[in-house]
């Protein structure tokens, strides 16, 4: 018997952030492994551990024409459920990226 662990919703980042600032959360070796998309619903989104560790999609804000100019993030959207507690820690090391440069964030979790 266990209960299960489960959010789901969207960290906005304010201003968006580059993804460069980010692609340690999409390399490992923590999981949950973060993906690049436009929603958790895309089908890129679910990676080889989702049904583990959820869903867990850094939603860009634009991809820019030009490609020399970085791709930026504007939110973080999460679906999860299991029977893990382990909800925390992939939140928190996308928050501390996002504070270590100079961004803001606000969960709608």
């Amino acid at each position: 018997m266990g209960y299960d662990y489960s959010v789901q919703g969207t960290v906005k980042v304010t201003p968006p952030i580059p993804f460069p600032a980010l692609l340690p959360l999409t390399q490992g070796p923590d999981l949950p492994i973060f993906c690049l998309a436009p929603s958790v619903d895309d089908p890129d989104a679910a990676g080889p551990w989702s049904d583990l560790v959820g869903v867990w999609a850094l939603i860009p804000e634009d991809v820019p024409l030009d490609q020399a100019q970085p791709v930026t993030v504007s939110a973080l959207a999460v679906s999860h459920v299991s029977k893990s507690g382990a909800i925390r820690e992939p939140l928190a090391r996308f928050v501390r990226l996002c504070l270590a440069a100079g961004h803001e964030v606000v969960s709608e979790l």
